[in-house]
């Protein structure tokens, strides 16, 4: 499996397996998002090293997460 298959099977499968299948799953307009930033490019590096990856900061439906913002710059 490579890693775009993965990134499509917990986004586009996972919203495929539940209603309602129209507002999510992907990134358009019109639909919900729910986003996560990383502290690296996981189609850039070697899968056995993405495990290292940090979320840098979360968007759920349209709004930041302040609480991941602040986390994420007190482990640095």
């Amino acid at each position: 499996m490579t890693v775009a298959q993965a990134i499509e099977g917990y986004t586009l499968g996972a919203a495929f397996c539940r209603p309602p299948r129209k507002t999510e799953g992907s990134v358009e307009i019109g639909k919900l998002a729910d986003l996560i930033i990383l502290s690296q490019n996981i189609f850039d590096i070697k899968p056995n090293r993405i495990g290292a990856t940090k979320v840098v900061t979360t968007i759920v439906v349209g709004g930041w997460s302040i609480k991941q913002i602040q986390s994420n710059r007190e482990e640095q």
